[in-house]
């Protein structure tokens, strides 16, 4: 039951993008899930949604025939080696590799060129219709060796009193819609448009109308680092104290400007 809740954004998201036309996006590219178990407060993304996201989009889920078929294909002196795209997520290490045997052999014959990546870089490139280049935003898109903390774990105390509510200003392109998704992923509310029940404001810079209605609204107004440093560490930062948090920390409100809030 716990595990449902932990999917609620994740699925949401997916079934948001499925509803999108199919496309050739991923055609001839394959792909291989790697779901390393994630801790209860951790987030966790749908196995089976995100295989319907990749076949949809023209992608092949790595099988044993396929290999062969591979195999064969390679076998040809004139074949481009083919991408397979490994998602990752719950954390990563290169042993776990070598778990999956279908993934060992890929990589003890080099069938493939092997890209290791995130859910979260597959729903940008969808949502974005281009493959994300990955090593541009790698907080992002490259895999990490710690699951993402959920924002919405039964244990956080300030999130069950007020829920975690988050707009963003100043990003564009995938990035910005990278940073929506780990926001959604998380399990907080992603607000297009501020509004006065939005908790937190992510800004790229300290500066526009949004930041501005921000302070007047005494919302935390903070840099896209806090976002990495909550998913690695949760909502209450490196330090684990509750109601410590660490928005303080990833503020980029003015010294004159936090008078006019404080």
């Amino acid at each position: 039951m716990a595990r449902k809740k932990e999917l609620v954004a994740s699925k949401k998201t997916t079934e948001e993008q499925e509803s999108v036309k199919s496309s050739s996006l991923f055609r001839g590219s394959i792909f291989s899930l790697l779901r390393i178990a994630p801790p209860p407060e951790a987030v966790d993304f749908d196995s089976e949604e995100l295989e319907k996201l990749i076949k949809a989009h023209g992608g092949q889920i790595i099988c044993s025939k396929l290999l062969e078929a591979i195999k064969v294909d390679r076998a040809k002196a004139d074949d481009e080696k083919r991408t397979c795209y490994v998602i990752w997520w719950g954390g990563y290490t290169s042993s776990h590799l070598s778990m999956h045997p279908l993934l060992a052999e890929v990589q003890r014959h080099d069938l493939c060129d092997m890209v290791h990546t995130t859910p979260i870089w597959l729903q940008t490139c969808i949502s974005e219709q281009k493959c994300a280049t990955i090593s541009r935003y790698p907080v992002l898109f490259a895999p990490s060796s710690w699951p993402i903390q959920a924002l919405n774990h039964s244990s956080a105390e300030p999130v069950k009193k007020k829920p975690i509510r988050i707009s963003i200003t100043g990003f564009s392109g995938s990035k910005r819609t990278a940073i929506v998704h780990l926001i959604q992923a998380m399990g907080a509310v992603y607000d297009d448009s501020m509004r006065t029940s939005t908790t937190h404001l992510i800004c790229r810079e300290a500066s526009g109308q949004k930041y501005e209605k921000a302070i007047e609204w005494k919302l935390h107004v903070v840099s896209v680092d806090w976002l990495y440093h909550v998913a690695r560490f949760g909502c209450y930062g490196e330090n684990g104290k509750a109601g410590f948090g660490c928005e303080c920390r990833f503020s980029i409100v003015t010294s004159d400007e936090t008078k006019m809030i404080s």
